[in-house]
């Protein structure tokens, strides 16, 4: 099994895709669960390319190739062996066999609240109605965008 760089409260190697997580990935996801205080699972992690283009192509159908970001920090990248994005969701509560997740907006807060304590990660955070996505390796300090709901 795989090793993590930086041992993580919360997550194992297995639940990332296509090699080790940036050590400031596992960071902020670590806090992120500790200010929560709840659990957070990862959906998504490193993808191979014939899978990014499955998942847009199942999105958005014809128009998958204008919609296509081929820089996405989900690929594997030459300038680094570390993952680089992740995409994430947090429980909320948990009723018998019914989960609540946090909002996505809830969790972006969170994640900019922690990520602005520390100066040298940089953070770009798209927003779902139920999920965050989450990447690590900016130039810029802080890029948020969402995703349509």
């Amino acid at each position: 099994m795989r090793r993590l760089q930086r041992p993580a409260k919360y997550f194992k190697a297995s639940e990332f895709k296509l090699g080790l997580p940036h050590p400031n990935l596992i960071l902020l996801l670590d806090e992120v669960r500790e200010a929560l205080g709840t659990p957070v699972f990862i959906t998504n992690s490193g993808r191979t390319i014939h899978d990014h283009i499955q998942i847009y192509i199942d999105l958005y159908k014809d128009e998958w190739l204008e919609k296509i970001p081929w820089k996405s920090r989900h690929l594997p990248c030459f300038k680094t062996n570390f993952l680089r994005a992740v995409d994430f969701k947090a429980e909320k509560s948990r009723n018998k066999n019914e989960v609540e997740y946090h909002s996505g907006e809830t969790i972006k807060d969170t994640v900019l609240s922690i990520a602005k304590s520390y100066s040298h990660i940089n953070v770009g955070i798209g927003v779902g109605q139920h999920f965050l996505h989450l990447d690590v390796d900016r130039t810029e300090s802080y890029k948020v965008w969402y995703y349509d709901r």
